[in-house]
C-alpha cells in the first residue's frame, strides 16, 4: 500500500538580485517592491507493507515544485516579455507592447533557464544563494 503526501515551504528572502538565464540572454530583477518570496512543494510516495503496519518502509520523491515571486518596481515589458514563456515583446517608434498567449499544450520547460537569488543583505555570501537550474516563468 502507498500513501502519497506532500511538504511545502515558505522562505521571505527580502531584498534581492534575481538573475534569470545566462550570458547575453541574462535579464537582472534588481529593483523589487515588498521583497522576494521562494517556496519549496516536494511530493513523496510513502510505501508500506501489512508486515509493519502503517510504517513506511520507503519514500521515494515523485516530484518537486519550486515558486518565487518577483515583485519588480520598474514598468518594463521588454524585461518582462524576456522571462514570460509564449510572449512576444513589440517595439515601433514610441509605442510598445506585450503580447502574451495562452496556448493549451505549450512546453514550460523549452524555454526554461537557470534562476540564481542573491539576496542583498551586505552578510549574504554566495552560500545563500538560492540557484533553480531549470525555472520557467
Amino acid at each position: 500500500m502507498t500513501n502519497a503526501k506532500t511538504s511545502s515551504i515558505n522562505v521571505p528572502i527580502g531584498a534581492a538580485i534575481v538573475e534569470y538565464g545566462e550570458g547575453a540572454d541574462m535579464v537582472v530583477f534588481d529593483i523589487t517592491k515588498g521583497g522576494i518570496s521562494f517556496g519549496v512543494s516536494t511530493s513523496v510516495q510513502e510505501v508500506t507493507v501489512d508486515q509493519f503496519g502503517e510504517t513506511p518502509v520507503k519514500s521515494i520523491m515523485k516530484g518537486r515544485k519550486a515558486e518565487t515571486t518577483v515583485p519588480f518596481a520598474l514598468h518594463d515589458l521588454k524585461r518582462l516579455g524576456a522571462v514570460m514563456p509564449n510572449s512576444k515583446y513589440v517595439e515601433e517608434g514610441t509605442k510598445k507592447a506585450l503580447f502574451v498567449s495562452a496556448n493549451a499544450g505549450f512546453d514550460m520547460l523549452s524555454t526554461a533557464k537557470k534562476m540564481v537569488i542573491k539576496p542583498t543583505d551586505p552578510n549574504a555570501t554566495a552560500n545563500d544563494w538560492i540557484t533553480v537550474p531549470n525555472a520557467a516563468a
